[in-house]
């Protein structure tokens, strides 16, 4: 009943990504800075506190050229209107994607084997992992941690710490917080389709 269903972060970016191509803006998103910043800017929305994204949105909406009104009308009917914000919003969590849901399945299929596993070799194959994970229990009651973040990753969390303490201490404003956080939210596509 303490769980938090939240969505992954990389996925809401990749679809929002999706859309953009969809919508044939890629060359836009790729040539135009200025449609790259608005771009980011919405990938980065999940990072902002829950409280803040509608306002965010709605200037962010209300700044943009009349080119990006299809990505906004998807964003708003979709991200806004039919996915409630608190499942896509990401503010408040250490871990953001579900890298270690999709790791766990891929290694149980490793284990299964099969496609269609008869009940009683799906049943063994169960009470090996939960061998697996009582150990694993033991092992961090003992003391062990857990693997380590990369630097990466610890650099990209330290910016976004940074970013929101300067906008909760009223050092930046709510579009210049957005804007820290868009370069932090999305990785630059552009540098690889100009290496082409």
């Amino acid at each position: 009943p303490q769980a938090r269903h939240a969505g992954c972060y990389f996925h809401f970016t990749q679809a929002l990504y999706r859309n953009i191509q969809k919508l044939g803006l890629s060359r836009a998103y790729r040539d135009s800075e200025s449609t790259r910043i608005v771009c980011r800017k919405l990938m980065a929305l999940p990072l902002l506190q829950l409280n803040d994204i509608e306002l965010a949105f709605e200037d962010l909406k209300d700044d943009s050229p009349v080119t990006l009104r299809d990505l906004f009308n998807y964003f708003e009917t979709f991200w806004m209107t039919d996915i409630p914000l608190h499942l896509w919003n990401v503010s408040d969590l250490q871990i953001r994607t579900n890298n270690n849901c999709e790791g766990w399945h891929n290694r149980f299929n490793i284990r299964v084997n099969k496609h269609h596993p008869n009940i009683w070799h799906f049943i063994n194959c169960l009470k090996q992992e939960e061998v697996y994970f009582r150990h694993q229990v033991m092992q961090m009651r003992a003391g062990a941690t857990g693997r380590p973040k990369t630097k990466k990753t610890n650099c990209v969390q330290r910016r976004i710490d940074t970013l929101r303490d300067r906008y909760e201490n009223d050092e930046i404003n709510l579009e210049e917080y957005l804007e820290g956080l868009s370069f932090v939210a999305a990785k630059d596509k552009t540098k690889k389709i100009n290496k082409k």
